[in-house]
């Protein structure tokens, strides 16, 4: 990933978000080898406290588990789903089913990972979600400000068809 592709001044932050210390250190490792900057957490409450805080504009992407003790991944993304100005959240859990990836993506999520998801699966949801977020805000300053809040809210589907039907060329991109 380069600052040019994505027209950023400084290195992206991914916000690690698990309850389980080595699965954490591992994902810091990994995304770090990919170029982004990385801050962890091991809780849900603090997943939401540094993204309704003062440094929410630091993180570029959430990569949070589903199943943790406390405030889990679901009651994080409903807390936050509404909220402007969050960064996408990629959701991963080792416990995957269908009805947990839908029940995610419909929350807001921009992508679904089963743990232990490779290096690789990671970097091309990771870009895809940037991308995604990057598009909809060229998009929301093309349309009119109306429809520009709806492209802005959580929602992959609402989002990916606005970008489409506003950028046409980045349409085999997504």
């Amino acid at each position: 990933l380069s600052c040019v592709e994505y027209e950023c001044p400084m290195a992206k932050r991914v916000l690690i978000v698990d309850d389980d210390p080595a699965q954490r250190r591992i994902l810091e490792e990994m995304i770090k080898r990919q170029g982004f900057e990385t801050k962890t957490t091991n809780s849900g409450e603090q997943a939401i406290q540094i993204l309704e805080g003062p440094d929410h504009g630091s993180i570029s992407l959430v990569l949070l588990d589903l199943v943790m003790p406390g405030i889990d991944g679901m009651a994080v993304l409903d807390r936050l789903s509404q909220k402007p100005g969050i960064p996408p959240i990629i959701v991963q859990t080792a416990h995957g089913s269908i009805d947990a990836a839908i029940n995610a993506m419909r929350a807001g999520a921009a992508d679904f990972v089963i743990k232990p998801a490779s290096p690789e699966r990671l970097e091309v949801s990771i870009k895809t979600a940037l991308k995604i977020e990057a598009l909809s805000g060229e998009a929301g300053r093309a349309l009119p400000p109306q429809t520009a809040t709806r492209v802005h809210q959580p929602g992959g589907d609402q989002r990916r068809q606005a970008i489409v039907a506003v950028l046409p060329q980045e349409r085999d991109e997504l």
